[in-house]
């Protein structure tokens, strides 16, 4: 598990570090969320909060991750931690990247507290790029497992390249 944590997060520092030449060829970037969540019942009954980094392989092709924690909206001592690993497809020229770029995102996600779970998720959204280096990103995520949903969030956070 720590070995999983270290290797997340040494490749969030990676993508991070790819992005101080995004000015010539937009090459990655790191982001920051806060999401509402549900587990089935109402978005908002759980929020979300964390970051991570895409940093750009092929075309739009990314592979990235986030670190986030996830708590019950009565209870934040309450929440578990969400680390996800997987690809990404950016629909964007990443030469002259316009303002809007949509996205398409799914891997694996590893649920954790005093144990661990193995669980899937699929999303997509929007990074809105107001300035050449500062952006919004809105996500849609379904975190869940065969035949079970845990997790439908709407993330808001801003990215930077």
């Amino acid at each position: 598990m720590k070995h999983l944590v270290a290797c997340a997060l040494a490749g969030a520092l990676i993508g991070a570090g790819s992005t101080l030449h995004a000015q010539q060829n937009y090459a990655g970037h790191v982001y920051g969320i806060f999401g509402l969540a549900s587990d089935g019942g109402q978005v908002g009954d759980f929020l979300t909060a964390g970051g991570g980094a895409e940093a750009f392989a092929w075309k739009g092709l990314a592979g990235g991750g986030d670190l986030v924690y996830f708590w019950p909206r009565a209870s934040s001592s309450d929440g578990i931690g969400l680390l996800s690993i997987g690809p990404a497809w950016h629909f964007v020229n990443r030469e002259n990247p316009g303002r809007v770029v949509p996205f398409i995102n799914g891997g694996y996600t590893l649920a954790f507290r005093g144990g661990a779970v193995n669980l899937w998720y699929a999303g997509g959204g929007a990074t809105v790029w107001f300035a050449s280096r500062v952006g919004a990103r809105l996500e849609y995520r379904h975190t869940g497992q065969r035949g079970y949903a845990f997790d439908n969030s709407i993330r808001f956070g801003g990215a930077f390249r």
